[in-house]
């Protein structure tokens, strides 16, 4: 991702969070309509809106399908144009989403790049165009690949969170080359704004979020392991509708040049969730 450096933290934090590429339009091998949602936020780096990300999903009781869009807007959009474009669609077992296919594309007229990740039964394989040639020191291992899940299939499991909500447990995920460890804790009730109550969010929930690269990156100490994110990640869940899926309301984190924002600016659900999905979100 050859971005401006200042930038990078917000992207990364955008990545993490929201993203599934989009562009091609992802579709799940389903049996049914199922639930599909419709997200837009909007990205803010010194409380300059720099970032317009999209997230669809389509879940239903056999698959699962995502895409997203990550693009510069306003002033980053005069300095510095792009478009990061991803899908993934797996199955479903047993009510829980799996890892399947991971596409994703950069878009910004000098090093576009095109990935697709794939989980098989013995392994997880990485074709890229052009061919990536440093896989990180160290690189990701066999094991650590198939523990690993896309940063989609990471979404769709918060927003099928049990109705506690999604402020529990960690997810390693892996964009291909990089394996990182996204967790979470310390859940706590968080007041709706107006605004979110407007877009129909109920049940605000609230954690700290911890992000740890594990491998496939350059070898770093320190701060400079956490994307140059300086403290920790706050994070805003709520249910779209009563008994509705979880969305990411809003994140709120500190980087080196100051406070960065993503936040939800517009929500459409259509269907509902399949029953065996919100089966298997029950706690035993």
């Amino acid at each position: 991702m050859n971005k401006p450096s200042w930038v990078r933290p917000l992207i990364m934090v955008a990545v993490l969070f929201v993203t599934s590429f989009s562009g091609t339009g992802a579709k799940a091998q389903t049996d049914g309509e199922g639930l599909k949602l419709n997200l837009r936020y909007d990205g803010k780096l010194l409380y300059i809106k720099v970032l317009n990300v999209d997230l669809n999903q389509q879940i239903t009781a056999s698959g699962h399908a995502s895409s997203a869009r990550i693009s510069s807007y306003g002033i980053l959009d005069a300095f510095k144009h792009f478009n990061i474009d991803a899908v993934e669609t797996g199955r479903v077992v047993q009510g829980a989403p799996q890892p399947g296919v991971f596409k994703h594309e950069n878009h910004d007229g000098k090093r576009n790049r095109k990935v697709e990740v794939t989980w098989g039964p013995a392994d997880v394989t990485t074709v890229s165009e052009p061919e990536m040639t440093f896989m990180g020191d160290p690189p990701a291992n066999r094991q650590q690949r198939l523990a690993s899940v896309g940063y989609l299939t990471a979404a769709m499991r918060l927003t099928l969170a049990a109705e506690d909500g999604p402020c529990r447990g960690s997810e390693m995920i892996f964009n291909g080359k990089e394996l990182s460890e996204l967790g979470f804790s310390q859940p706590r009730q968080s007041s709706l704004t107006e605004a979110q109550r407007k877009l129909g969010l109920v049940n605000g929930v609230r954690c700290s979020a911890a992000f740890r690269e594990i491998a496939g990156y350059h070898r770093k100490k320190g701060k400079a392991r956490n994307q140059g994110l300086d403290r920790p990640i706050l994070v805003d869940f709520a249910q779209a509708g009563e008994g509705g899926p979880w969305v990411l309301a809003k994140l709120e984190t500190q980087t080196q040049l100051g406070p960065a924002v993503i936040e939800l600016s517009q929500v459409k659900v259509q269907g509902r969730l399949p029953v065996a999905v919100i089966q298997a979100a029950k706690p035993e």
